[in-house]
């Protein structure tokens, strides 16, 4: 990530506002993304220390999620309908509340309550963020900041179980939360005097109650949110699925899976801003098509690792590595790309809605590919033949599902304009 701000910073023709103004967008977007992922990892230590059962400290993380999906498409219209500053400085504050809660939690319910309050923080700084791009850049540069704001929210979900697993492992469980708040105060910091303000406008077509009727009436924003879905699933199954195949079929402790994770948000923090730059000069359906290949070239050759691991568990492990590489740049990639498209000629008054669905879109299939790929999974090692290692063949499935959710959202894709 720190190479996508360099390259802004070499944007010799950006002022120092709008430099601040995308950098403090970021941060809410790393920590909205952050906080999704980053408990899961906890959950079994938390179960333990806070003397509960594990249904009942998954509330931790279905509360946060609901919270976020369900105000998504609310959001977006409050930021068209009352201005896209204060709601998103609303969700910073909301989500700095909901922080210092769950930092005073010294019990399930009350953490829950907090996650609660981080949810709904979340879903507006999430919904809003990419709104603002156009009124701090001119077109022409729209890609590149959407790169380095589409990595940022991959990176943070991606980061979440790696930073989780040394927290809770090294320092009390309020560690999960504590690194959240430094980085949230310093974010309205920076937003609350950078931001630009804007007068709200709100076309007919996006009118409280009818938020919908604007994602059935464009056929370009339903391919980009179906295609958004589709691939957040296919990522989601890496951080999922992968730990338990790297632990089970290969052998690696938990220090070393860190290591081997680290990867995915590494190649997505230097992927973003060049994709999004090429998305400025060869456009956005190219940038978005490339992005799906290499996914899916990825999600094949992943899938062949149980081939190797027969063999030589070492090779298993490296051979792990170039595949998530694939898959996960070819996520930047398409993030990058597909935001651009979407975003770069959204009028006045339905920005905050348009922005809100596609994260809508993305955090559904976060969602679905935790539980789905997930069940995939299980119910392979399940049936799997006794005679070969059962997480080896159900993680080679997997994959080969994932496969056809990328080759199902290029399909779509196909017919996006350059």
């Amino acid at each position: 990530m720190r190479e996508n701000f360099s390259e802004l910073a070499r944007e010799e023709s950006l002022p120092l506002a709008s430099r601040l103004a995308l950098m403090g967008l970021a941060m809410g977007l790393l920590l909205s993304s952050f906080n999704i992922s980053v408990v899961n990892v906890a959950l079994p230590d938390l179960a333990d220390r806070l003397s509960v059962s594990m249904p009942a400290v998954q509330w931790l993380v279905v509360t946060y999620l609901l919270a976020m999906t369900c105000l998504m498409p609310i959001a977006g219209w409050w930021g068209d309908r009352w201005g896209r500053k204060p709601v998103m400085l609303s969700g910073l504050g909301i989500f700095v509340l909901g922080t210092i809660g769950c930092v005073l939690a010294e019990s399930l319910t009350p953490l829950i309550l907090a996650r609660l309050v981080q949810g709904v923080g979340a879903a507006l700084m999430i919904s809003l963020a990419m709104t603002f791009v156009s009124d701090l850049l001119p077109a022409e540069k729209t890609g590149l900041a959407m790169g380095v704001l589409g990595t940022t929210s991959a990176v943070g979900t991606a980061l979440g179980p790696v930073l989780g697993g040394l927290l809770i492992t090294h320092f009390h469980w309020h560690a999960l939360f504590y690194v959240s708040l430094p980085v949230s105060i310093l974010s309205f910091l920076i937003l609350v005097r950078q931001l630009p303000d804007h007068r709200p406008v709100v076309p007919s077509s996006v009118q409280q109650g009818q938020l919908w009727h604007h994602l059935r009436e464009n056929t370009e924003l339903q391919r980009s949110c179906g295609a958004n879905f589709l691939v957040s699933a296919v990522i989601m199954s890496t951080m999922v699925v992968g730990p338990f195949y790297l632990t089970d079929g290969i052998g690696l402790t938990t220090e070393q899976i860190g290591l081997v994770m680290a990867f995915g948000p590494v190649v997505a923090a230097v992927t973003g801003a060049p994709a999004g730059k090429l998305a400025d000069s060869r456009g956005s359906g190219f940038v978005i098509r490339t992005g799906l290949v290499v996914m899916l070239s990825g999600c094949l050759l992943i899938a062949l690792i149980p081939i190797w691991v027969l063999n030589s568990p070492e090779a298993a492990a490296f051979g792990y590595v170039l595949p998530l590489v694939m898959i996960t740049g070819g996520y930047a990639m398409f993030q990058a790309a597909n935001n651009t498209s979407v975003m770069r000629n959204v009028q006045e008054g339905r920005k905050g809605v348009t922005s809100a669905l596609l994260n809508l879109s993305r955090n559904l299939g976060l969602m679905g590919g935790a539980s789905v790929m997930g069940w995939v999974y299980l119910a392979t090692m399940a049936v799997a033949p006794t005679g070969q290692p059962q997480s080896v063949v159900a993680f080679a499935v997997t994959f080969v599902v994932s496969a056809g959710l990328v080759t199902l959202a290029l399909s779509g894709m196909v017919r996006e304009r350059t």
